[in-house]
């Protein structure tokens, strides 16, 4: 229910932050970076408050420890 939450105020908020940085822009700005670094920024503090506030939901005792030898054998993005 939280993640439906979610998304309907992203779609509800996100257009109005558009079109507020839409109003704002200035034709000489390159690329119109403003909405871009907006964006960088809340996925910034979005990953600072993963990493503070959400706790790890597996026991020390169930969590798989690799050795050395086992990392290199399947690709890093599969850990």
């Amino acid at each position: 229910a939280l993640i439906g939450v979610a998304f309907s105020v992203a779609f509800l908020v996100g257009p109005m932050i558009g079109a507020w940085f839409a109003k704002r822009a200035r034709t000489n700005e390159l690329f119109l970076s403003t909405p871009a670094l907006f964006a960088i920024v809340l996925t910034i503090i979005e990953l600072v408050c993963i990493v503070l506030f959400l706790p790890e939901t597996l026991p020390k005792e169930k969590r798989l420890i690799k050795s050395h030898s086992e990392s290199k054998l399947l690709p890093f993005w599969i850990y």
